[in-house]
């Protein structure tokens, strides 16, 4: 099928037509998603309209306590991440398009950009000393596939006897296929030579990206190449070849400067080069991880309570297998400054919510699961919120007073929003100052509900009062109004 592109967004002018009093939260595009608080397992990248968008980050191998030697390839001024080996010469060219893992892969065009490295003597190949479990993985894209081709060559040499032994461990392809010789690495117990080679089964094919890893088991002495995870070739370190009680122990020499090779004579890109200091049995073999990625917005504060969330659209790509799933929480309230009070609820981006869905508070939430393979990540470039304010009701109009022997009686006209549930009276004794007491009806204010007019007594005759009225909403809590217009006016005896 290959792959959908899936698009629920509306353009902004149809929106604006078709609800225009609707208010709208950019998250992508422009925005540049700087509202994310969280990112887990998951990078902002160049993608559609040339701008950012969310995507599945890579499984570039992790330094951990049993990395001897890792290299990521990932700019001009790469270095060994674990500081145990010392790059010297070489100088290939690092390529952004042509990768498997990370930004980039070094491509090698013959001996002139071979790369030469020096292990230091705490490293695994500078040690000097028994070697337990080790395994040697990296990722090869040849170009020609000629026999002769080098990937990796060590060379060292150790005193036995009074004679002084070379040893090394020899990578080059083969009838397109990678051969590995381990000549005296592995140590006898009567120290004579020794040498194992193992070489690959399926033939390669030229400008394929394929994992290559070779391990050995010092508990019984198994040395096994694999392709992609799968078994192409096992020799044991051993004096029949098979599996026995008496294991031959890795042992490099150090009696002359080690040197390890990368890429001699060799064409084509390599990636993620790694030594380690284990048997390692589960290697990165795609380029995401099967657990989902995540990311989650900082609160949106939508001012009022009760704000109505109509939809979240979102455009986004989505390769054949691959999935992204949605979740907001709304609430009128928070659980602390950067989660708002509520469970995530899944939805469907592009669809008006049927429910209601109102809130002051709003959140969102995205995972983003690669295909099947592991190898393609559907991408998210932009997500809008569209919401209608609850916005507080109009004040009350034309507001009049008439005086009487200790009493006040208010008028006005209703306000019409559908949603008007009552009225507040605010009185008092000076202009803007509506912190009155003493009537009979309450101190200010007063909620008077759904009538237009309000009579209050037990007021002081003569005394000049000051008076407005605010509407307030079915909202919890009720939005208020501004202020009407202010009156005065003086209860009086003869005023009646």
């Amino acid at each position: 099928m290959g792959k959908k592109y899936v698009f629920f967004s509306l353009f902004l002018a149809i929106t604006a037509f078709l609800f225009p009093f609707d208010k709208q939260i950019r998250l992508g595009k422009e925005q540049k998603w700087t509202s994310l608080i969280s990112r887990q397992g998951v990078v902002l990248e160049k993608g559609r309209w040339g701008l950012w968008d969310i995507r599945l980050k890579d499984q570039e191998n992790a330094e951990e306590k049993t990395t001897d030697l890792l290299l990521h390839f990932n700019s001009m001024n790469f270095s060994d991440v674990s500081g145990l080996y010392r790059l010297e010469s070489g100088n290939p060219l690092i390529s952004l398009k042509t990768k498997v893992l990370g930004k980039g892969s070094a491509a090698f065009s013959g001996s002139d950009n071979a790369l030469t490295l020096y292990p230091s003597r705490q490293s695994l190949l500078g040690s000097e000393s028994v070697l337990r479990d080790f395994t040697i993985q990296f990722w090869l894209y040849p170009v020609t596939l000629s026999d002769g081709e080098e990937i990796l060559t060590f060379h060292s040499a150790l005193f036995i006897k009074d004679d002084l032994r070379d040893q090394s461990i020899h990578c080059y392809i083969k009838s397109r296929t990678l051969v590995f010789d381990f000549v005296n690495f592995f140590m006898p117990g009567d120290k004579s030579a020794f040498s194992v080679s193992l070489k690959g089964l399926v033939p390669l094919i030229p400008r394929v990206w394929r994992h290559h890893l070779i391990r050995f088991d010092s508990g019984t002495g198994l040395l096994e190449y694999c392709v992609d995870g799968r078994p192409e070739d096992i020799r044991y370190a051993t004096k029949s070849g098979k599996e026995e009680t008496t294991v031959y122990p890795a042992m490099p020499g150090a009696e002359k400067v080690s040197t390890l090779v990368l890429g001699s004579r060799y064409t084509g890109m390599m990636d993620e080069f790694t030594i380690s200091r284990e048997f390692v049995r589960a290697p990165v073999l795609s380029k995401y991880s099967t657990e989902p990625g995540k990311a989650y917005s900082r609160v949106f504060d939508l001012v009022y309570t009760s704000t109505r969330v109509k939809k979240i659209d979102a455009v986004f790509t989505k390769p054949e297998n691959s999935e992204i799933y949605f979740y907001y929480k709304v609430s009128d309230s928070l659980e602390s400054h950067d989660a708002v009070n509520a469970p995530w609820i899944p939805f469907n981006p592009g669809q008006v919510f049927e429910h209601v869905t109102k809130g002051r508070y709003i959140q969102v939430l995205f995972e983003l699961y690669p295909d099947g393979t592991g190898n393609l990540t559907p991408s998210l470039s932009d997500v809008v919120i569209t919401y209608e304010e609850d916005l507080p009701p109009s004040p009350p109009a034309d507001v009049g007073v008439e005086a009487g022997d200790e009493t006040v009686t208010l008028y006005w006209k209703s306000v019409k929003e559908q949603d008007v549930k009552g009225y507040l009276v605010f009185y008092g004794e000076r202009p803007g100052n509506y912190n009155g007491r003493g009537s009979l009806q309450g101190d200010s204010p007063i909620d008077v509900g759904m009538v237009t007019s309000f009579k209050l007594e037990n007021l002081k005759n003569g005394r000049l009062y000051f008076f407005t009225v605010v509407a307030y909403d079915s909202s919890e809590p009720p939005h208020q109004s501004l202020f009407s217009r202010e009156v005065s006016i003086r209860p009086s005896p003869i005023a009646e």
